[in-house]
């Protein structure tokens, strides 16, 4: 996208300035050298058109890489099971340390945008990247400690069992509801879902998904893996 942006800039003020400058040269009557410019102007709209047509077929290309690479992440960080035993949910979390995320990385390196580009590109970074390194930071932090248990190094599962605990607290959402009875009870229901998958539904499919194809695009959600 940068490359796309820069030129698009770059032409605008080719032609810009050769438009002007043909301008001032019929203006004085100078008719070789306004034809001159005109044929530079000429040039530089052919350009610019060009790179308008790249940069937007490169844009989607680079929001729709972002969007793949970001779900693989979210699916990743929800192979967390709270209900499971403490060390198969180590194991799991090991697991989950695993996963590379340099594609997310250059993927959301590579957004640059024509327009609102801080803005845009500062949406993204905080509801939905710096989401994913944050929780990916956390597991980082107390992988290592989850090894040495496994591996022997270790003995101590009070403290293992409270690095699980404060991993459940950013990996689990849990949810209450109460609902009225015809005869005046009240049944209460406790739900858990994964924390991350908040960022597909109310991030990438709905803003996001707009910023990709459009306010008009369809509600249908790409399936690119």
């Amino acid at each position: 996208m940068k490359i796309h942006k820069l030129t698009i800039i770059y032409m605008m003020i080719v032609c810009a300035a050769a438009l002007s400058l043909a301008l001032f040269l019929d203006y004085k009557g100078v008719n070789f050298w306004s034809n001159i410019a005109v044929g530079i102007l000429s040039s530089g709209v052919l350009a610019l058109i060009i790179s308008v047509v790249g940069y937007n077929i490169e844009r989607r290309r680079t929001l729709e890489e972002f969007y793949t690479q970001a779900c693989k992440a979210v699916r990743n960080l929800g192979l967390y099971e709270h209900d499971e035993n403490e060390e198969q949910i180590m194991r799991t979390i090991i697991k989950m340390a695993d996963y590379d995320y340099s594609a997310l990385n250059t993927s959301y390196a590579n957004i640059d945008f024509i327009w609102n580009s801080k803005k845009l590109r500062n949406r993204i970074y905080n509801n939905v990247y710096l989401e994913i390194v944050t929780i990916k930071n956390e597991i980082a932090d107390k992988v290592v400690h989850f090894q040495w248990y496994l591996t022997g190094k270790t003995t101590n599962l009070p403290v293992m069992q409270y690095y699980i605990k404060e991993l459940d607290k950013i990996l689990v959402m849990r949810n209450d509801s109460e609902f009225h009875n015809q005869d005046g009870s009240v049944t209460k229901m406790s739900y858990v879902c994964s924390s991350t998958s908040r960022i597909i539904e109310e991030e990438l499919n709905t803003w996001y998904f707009q910023l990709m194809y459009g306010k008009k695009a369809s509600t249908k959600v790409p399936t690119k893996e």
